[in-house]
């Protein structure tokens, strides 16, 4: 009788732990950073655009995402000047945009903290500024539109596939992200939005 309750009692428990297990266990949060330059592999800021998305899923399904692909209003670019107002394109823009460029991705694994900066970052930004050394963070330019939520960072003249590269490695180096061997994100990812790679 005692061995018969004992039994059950250690059941039961491994039970619950299970369902809290369970619980966890589906619920990943990543960060893709994209980058791409021009199709002759020449990075010149004007021809040039890093973005991100944070993506929460559960059970390898999307759940929420947050886009943050940081540009101009208004079309040509200047390197310098005024800032400008900014604006904020969806996921699908973006990647439509690269089409007929050299590009590079990143994926990260991340955490509900980070996932939640990254909103707090996409609802501030207000104002563009492609060389915005003294206007961050009230005005700020693609690469530090994203780069920025894990802290400030300084990208000197870097644009392009190296500016997404030092982002990558900014995140993992600030414990904001770490590396991820996860294949099946960038297709669950696409699918939501929509769109393929080029």
């Amino acid at each position: 009788m005692i061995r018969a309750l004992f039994l059950a009692a250690a059941l039961l428990a491994l039970c619950v732990t299970q369902i809290f297990a369970a619980d966890d266990a589906h619920d990943d949060y990543h960060v893709i950073i994209f980058s791409y330059q021009n199709a002759r592999g020449r990075a010149r800021p004007v021809q040039t655009h890093t973005f991100a998305t944070w993506v929460h899923t559960k059970d390898k399904e999307v759940v929420e995402r947050v886009d943050i692909s940081w540009g101009p209003v208004k079309g040509n670019i200047q390197a310098v000047g005024d800032s400008v107002p900014g604006k904020n394109k969806c996921l699908t823009e973006a990647i439509n945009d690269m089409q007929g460029s050299k590009y590079q991705y990143w994926v990260l694994r991340t955490d509900l903290t980070f996932f939640e900066a990254a909103k707090k970052q996409r609802d501030n930004l207000k104002f563009y500024k492609m060389l915005d050394g003294r206007s961050r963070p009230k005005a700020v330019n693609c690469i530090h539109a994203i780069s920025d939520v894990a802290g400030y960072l300084e990208t000197g003249t870097h644009c392009g596939i190296s500016a997404g590269q030092i982002v990558n490695d900014y995140y993992i180096k600030s414990e904001k992200a770490w590396k991820a061997d996860d294949g099946w994100v960038m297709p669950v990812v696409l699918k939501h939005c929509n769109c393929k790679l080029p």
